[in-house]
C-alpha cells in the first residue's frame, strides 16, 4: 500500500486507431470527407465528428463508405 499514491494532471492518452482518426477529424473542414472501408471505421469517424459538435453524413461508395463533416443545424 505504501507504493500507491494519487497523481494529478496526468492526461489520458488516446489509444490506437482512434487517435489517428481523431487528429484527421480535427483537421477536417466543413464539407471535407473521409473514405473508409469498414463499418467500424464509419462508426468511429461519425462518433468523432459528433463529439466535435458537427454533423456527420455518410454514404455507401463502392467497396466502402464516405463520411462528410457538415455543420450542425440548430
Amino acid at each position: 500500500m505504501d507504493k500507491l499514491r494519487i497523481e494529478k494532471d496526468i492526461p489520458i492518452p488516446v489509444s490506437g486507431q482512434s487517435s489517428e482518426l481523431m487528429m484527421l477529424v480535427k483537421k477536417m473542414e466543413v464539407g471535407d470527407s473521409i473514405f473508409v472501408t469498414t463499418q467500424k471505421e464509419v462508426n468511429s469517424v461519425r462518433s468523432l465528428i459528433e463529439r466535435n459538435a458537427f454533423r456527420p453524413v455518410s454514404r455507401k461508395e463502392g467497396k466502402g463508405w464516405r463520411v462528410w463533416k457538415t455543420k450542425r443545424e440548430l
